[in-house]
């Protein structure tokens, strides 16, 4: 059985699911902009040049869900998936996911995005597994960025019974994500940024536009 993984931001959703939860949280008077708003601004501009120091976001994000009582984090868990993801996954996305499905592939998102977001976007999808960052990264069980993306790949085979020399497609639309897409069988760029497209096209890889 193959393979198919998925990156969540900008390539299955059309946005990233870290600022949009800010929004959320800010039209809820549940963050300020100084608190808030401004170091996520920060934290997004460093992803976007591949400066991000990924340990530090993810603490950030831990503590603004401290802050939050359970029921909160549940009501507005549900809001954020119905209002905010569920209205921005790809039609040529999804497609391509139940393609996979009826291949009989094994589906997984593998995505930075924390934990936390990560599962109410997974409730909108046909796939079952997700590899997500924990909130709290540990040598054994690191965030999924860069290479950590492999690394937790490969620790998905082994909790699969899988092995990682299989056909494996892999959507992405970041050169963040160069570490897996160089890994995989089947490496695809979609959406890609400046820097992804250039190594796409210079190494023959398929380029989708599933705006």
């Amino acid at each position: 059985m193959a393979i198919a993984l998925f990156d969540l931001d900008h390539t299955l959703l059309q946005g990233d699911s870290d600022p949009l939860w800010g929004d959320l949280l800010f039209a809820r008077h549940k963050v300020t902009q100084q608190d808030y708003q401004k170091p996520k601004d920060r934290f997004y501009q460093d992803y976007l040049t591949g400066s991000l120091d990924i340990n530090a976001f993810l603490q950030f994000c831990a503590q603004t869900l401290s802050r939050l009582s359970t029921t909160e984090l549940t009501q507005l868990g549900e809001e954020f998936r119905d209002t905010m993801i569920r209205p921005r996954l790809s039609t040529a996305a999804i497609k391509q996911v139940y393609w996979h499905k009826d291949q009989g592939h094994l589906l997984a998102i593998v995505t930075t995005t924390n934990e936390f977001l990560a599962n109410w976007s997974l409730q909108c999808l046909p796939i079952d597994h997700l590899i997500a960052s924990p909130l709290q990264p540990t040598a054994a069980f690191p965030a999924a960025f860069r290479d950590g993306k492999r690394v937790r790949f490969l620790s998905f085979c082994r909790e699969q019974q899988r092995l990682p020399s299989e056909r494996t497609w892999f959507y992405s639309d970041s050169h963040n994500d160069l570490p897996l897409l160089n890994f995989v069988s089947d490496p695809v760029a979609v959406n890609p940024d400046q820097r992804l497209n250039s190594i796409a096209n210079q190494c023959g890889w398929p380029v989708l536009d599933w705006s």
